[in-house]
């Protein structure tokens, strides 16, 4: 479980990356432009490296954030999640690509009827959410399509803490959230 509290909303973004990259093979450090962080060498090179290739399987992500809100915090925890996966993918011939859904939050089946044809056929490794009131509604749509079984079940994340949010991550549903 982590338990991350972000003060720099991009900073969170990117920390999520690094949980779901560790998870599908990288180690916490690699070689990219777009990545924050790492040691510098004394010959001025960067001193970040791969321990293994992105596992062939880590090739969708997903960033939801709720429709219609104008908090610029979710455009910069999704620019982090982004560039940091996008960076990941600067030492592989197979590209993460990154995807932003926004979500009507107005109810729980709102956010079910929005969520079902995204999240049919399992697509997405990895999944980002924007803010804690959509998480419940995300991992029961994913559980009702079987993704969280698969032999790459899909990862989800989540900003913002609640009850409901730790209960998840204690039964394993979840696999972190993002203390704001």
């Amino acid at each position: 479980v982590l338990f991350f509290t972000a003060m720099d909303e991009r900073l969170g973004g990117q920390e999520a990356a690094r949980y779901f990259l560790r998870e599908f093979g990288l180690t916490e450090s690699y070689d990219s432009p777009q990545a924050t962080g790492g040691d510098i060498g004394a010959d001025g090179e960067s001193n970040n490296t791969i321990a293994n290739p992105i596992d062939e399987a880590y090739l969708h992500a997903l960033f939801i954030s709720p429709l219609g809100e104008k908090n610029s915090a979710y455009q910069q925890r999704f620019e982090g999640y982004r560039d940091m996966l996008l960076g990941a993918t600067n030492i592989t011939d197979t590209p993460i690509n990154v995807e932003w859904l926004e979500l009507d939050a107005s109810s729980t089946a709102s956010m079910e009827d929005g969520l079902k044809g995204r999240l049919s056929g399992c697509k997405y490794q990895s999944v980002l959410v924007g803010s804690a009131k959509l998480s419940p509604a995300v991992i029961d749509v994913i559980e009702e399509n079987g993704c969280h079984a698969r032999d790459v079940p899909t990862k989800v994340g989540s900003f913002d803490t609640s009850k409901e949010i730790f209960d998840r991550i204690s039964e394993r549903r979840m696999e972190f959230a993002i203390d704001q």
